[in-house]
C-alpha cells in the first residue's frame, strides 16, 4: 500500500474507536433513556452562614433587606431602672468563625427532583459538613434517581429537622437550628458528567439576647412569647413551587442568662422565628436584680420602624439597663437625662443628685483647685471645725455628719466661732487661707465663667466642701458602693477603711453618670471638708478618699500636704 493509503485506514480506525468509546459512555449513564443520576452527578451542598447574603446598612432597605439595627421603645423597670433594648444584625466574622457557625457536621438529607412541578424524584442520604460545604451521598434503596434528559429542579433538606407530606415540607421554630432546605432550579440534565450545587440555609431566623449594665448582675431567666396566639410558628414550604405559608398561633422562647463579667452578659442559648414574624406582636418578661434592686416585669416588644425576620438572618436583642440618673439644673430645678441638652431637651446640667430627700448634690466637675497641691497643713495639729470627731470611738455619728456647708460658709462651723472658711484670705499672700475650702465655696464663678446662668438656689453662697459623709453617700446613692469598712485599731497616719466594690461598679456607674453630661469623674484624692482624731498621732487630721492604685477606693487621714481634688456640694 502507499503510505497515505494507510494513513487514512489508521485514521478511519481511529475515529471508529472514539465514536465507539463516546457511545459506549452515553450508554453506561443512560437506561431507557434516562440519565442514571448517581453516575453523572455530583450534589454538591454549601452551607450559607447567618447573614452571609444580607449584609446591608442601615440606610438601605429593600424588599427583601432588614435594618442593621434596630431602636425599641424604652421600658422602665422601677426603681428608677431603665432597659433600652435595641435590635442588632450580628456581622459576619473570619472565616473560621462562619464555618463554624454553620456546620451542621455528619446529617441525614433527602434529595427530590421536580419537572414542571411534579415529583418525578427522590432519594435520601447523607453528607457530612466539614468547613462549609458537603457532597451528598446516596443511601437509601433508591439509590438513584432516573431522569429522561431536560430540565429539572432539586430540592435537598435536613430529614431529621423537616417533616414532609406531599410536597409540603414543614418546619417547626424549635428544629430552626438545623432546618435547612437549598433549592436548585432550571438544571439541565443531558446525561453528561455535571456538579449540581445547592446552597443550604435555615429556614428560620435566630436571636439570642444580650444584656448590659454598669453594674454586675446575677443570672436571671428573659422569656419571650407572643401576645396573643396569632404568630407564625410553623413554616411550610412547597418544594414544588418554592413558596413558603406559614401557620400562626403561640410561642414561647426561654433565655438563660448567665451572671454578668464586667456588667455585660450574653445569652447561652439562641431561639428561633419564622420568616415574616413581626417583633412587635412579642412581649419580654425580665426576672432578675439590677442595680441591688428585684425587678419582674413583662412588657410589650416595640420596635420604632416596621419589621420582620427573614430566613437566615442572626441577631442579637441587646438590652442596655441604664440607671435613671437625677441631675441638677442651672435654672435650679432637677430632671432627667432626655430633658439635658446632651440629651435632646434644653437644660444645662450643673451637678448630680445625691440625695433627694436632703437635697444634696454633686458638682460635675472638680474644682480648679484640682490641678494644684492643696495646702493641708491648716489642719495639722488645728481644730478647724467646731467638730473634730474622736475615732472610732464616734464612727457611728462622724459617717452620718453632713454639716459640710456650715464647716464652709457659717462662723460657728469653725473653731474660734469667727473664721468663715470660705472667704478667709491670708494677710500676707493674699491667697485663699483654706484653699479647698475656698474654691468650692466660689464654684458658682466656674460655672459662670463658662456662660452659664444660675438662678439664686444655684448660685453664690451655696456650694461647699462636702464631709466625709456626704462624699461616701455620692459612692453609695450614685455609684451603689456595697459598704464602709473601717479598719481597726485606728491610730495609725494612713488609710482606715476601704470602699466596697469600687473598682468593678461604682467607678463604672459614676463614670457614666457624669459624663454622659461633659462631667469629669477624676480618680484622685476625693478632698473632705472632715477633721478627724484618730489616737495617732493624736491630733486633729483631716479626711480624704484616695484610690489605692489598684481600682479600689481606700479612706484615708492625712496631715501633711497632698495634692488633691475638690468636687463642690451643693443644698439646692
Amino acid at each position: 500500500m502507499k503510505k497515505t493509503q494507510i494513513l487514512r485506514l489508521l485514521g478511519v480506525a481511529l475515529t471508529s474507536v472514539i465514536i465507539a468509546s463516546c457511545s459506549n459512555d452515553i450508554e453506561q449513564n443512560e437506561v431507557d433513556n434516562k440519565v442514571d443520576m448517581s453516575k453523572t452527578t455530583t450534589f454538591k451542598l454549601s452551607f450559607a452562614n447567618y447573614n452571609e447574603d444580607k449584609q446591608i446598612s442601615s440606610t438601605r432597605v429593600g424588599k427583601e433587606a432588614t435594618l442593621d439595627s434596630i431602636n425599641l421603645k424604652p421600658i422602665k423597670l422601677g426603681h428608677g431602672i431603665v432597659a433600652y433594648p435595641t435590635l442588632i444584625k450580628d456581622k459576619l466574622k473570619d472565616e473560621s468563625h462562619k464555618a463554624s457557625t454553620r456546620s451542621l457536621g455528619n446529617e441525614s438529607y433527602t434529595m427530590l427532583a421536580y419537572k414542571n412541578g411534579s415529583l418525578v424524584g427522590e432519594m435520601k442520604g447523607t453528607a457530612s459538613d466539614v468547613g462549609g460545604t458537603a457532597t451528598f451521598t446516596p443511601t437509601s434503596s433508591n439509590s438513584n434517581i432516573q431522569l429522561a434528559p431536560g430540565t429539572y429542579d432539586f430540592v435537598c433538606y435536613t430529614t431529621n429537622y423537616i417533616t414532609r407530606n406531599g410536597n409540603d415540607l414543614t418546619i417547626d421554630n424549635y428544629n430552626g437550628g438545623k432546618a435547612l432546605i437549598g433549592r436548585a432550579a432550571n438544571i439541565m440534565v443531558s446525561g453528561t458528567k455535571q456538579e449540581i450545587p445547592f446552597t443550604m440555609k435555615h429556614v428560620t431566623a435566630r436571636v439570642r439576647v444580650v444584656f448590659n449594665s454598669l453594674y454586675d448582675f446575677s443570672s436571671f431567666n428573659a422569656i419571650i412569647q407572643d401576645i396573643s396566639a396569632d404568630f407564625p410558628n410553623k413554616a411550610i414550604y412547597n418544594a414544588a413551587t418554592g413558596v413558603y405559608g406559614y401557620t400562626k398561633g403561640s410561642i414561647w422562647a426561654s433565655y438563660a442568662v448567665p451572671a454578668s463579667s464586667g456588667a455585660v452578659s450574653i445569652s447561652s442559648n439562641y431561639n428561633y422565628f419564622m420568616p415574616q414574624s413581626d417583633p412587635s406582636k412579642l412581649k419580654i418578661q425580665i426576672n432578675g436584680t439590677f442595680y441591688k434592686q428585684y425587678v419582674n416585669i413583662t412588657t410589650n416588644i416595640k420596635p420604632d420602624v416596621a419589621f420582620t425576620f427573614n430566613e437566615n438572618e442572626s441577631y442579637r436583642l441587646r438590652f442596655f439597663i441604664g440607671y435613671d440618673f437625677i441631675y441638677l439644673f442651672s435654672d435650679g430645678t432637677t430632671g432627667h437625662f432626655p430633658e439635658t441638652t446632651q440629651g435632646g431637651g434644653t437644660k444645662t446640667a450643673i451637678g448630680i443628685v445625691v440625695s433627694q430627700s436632703k437635697r444634696l448634690a454633686m458638682g460635675l466637675t472638680p474644682a480648679i483647685i484640682s490641678a494644684s497641691p492643696v495646702d493641708y497643713s491648716i489642719w495639722h495639729n488645728n481644730d478647724i471645725n467646731n467638730k473634730c470627731w474622736d475615732l472610732p470611738s464616734e464612727w457611728m455619728f462622724y459617717k452620718d455628719d453632713d454639716a459640710g456647708y456650715s464647716y464652709t460658709w457659717l462662723p460657728s462651723g469653725s473653731k474660734d466661732g469667727t473664721t468663715v472658711k470660705a472667704t478667709a484670705i491670708a494677710p500676707v499672700s493674699h491667697r485663699p487661707y483654706f484653699p479647698a475650702f475656698y474654691y468650692a465655696a466660689h464654684y458658682n464663678e466656674e460655672l459662670a465663667s463658662q456662660g452659664i446662668t444660675l438662678a439664686s438656689n444655684v448660685g453664690a453662697g451655696k456650694w461647699f466642701l462636702p464631709t466625709f459623709g456626704q462624699l461616701y453617700k455620692a459612692f453609695t446613692n450614685i455609684g451603689l458602693a456595697d459598704a464602709l469598712e473601717v479598719n481597726p485599731p485606728m491610730g495609725t497616719n494612713g488609710t482606715e477603711g476601704e470602699v466596697k466594690n469600687y473598682r468593678d461598679n461604682i467607678d463604672r456607674m459614676m463614670g457614666y453618670a457624669f459624663g454622659q453630661v461633659n462631667g469629669t469623674l477624676i480618680n484622685r484624692d476625693f478632698v473632705t471638708s472632715s477633721s478627724v482624731k484618730t489616737g495617732y498621732p493624736g491630733y486633729p487630721e483631716m479626711v480624704n478618699f484616695n484610690p489605692d492604685g489598684n481600682g479600689g477606693l481606700n479612706w484615708e487621714t492625712h496631715s501633711t500636704p497632698a495634692m488633691g481634688v475638690v468636687y463642690p456640694f451643693i443644698k439646692y
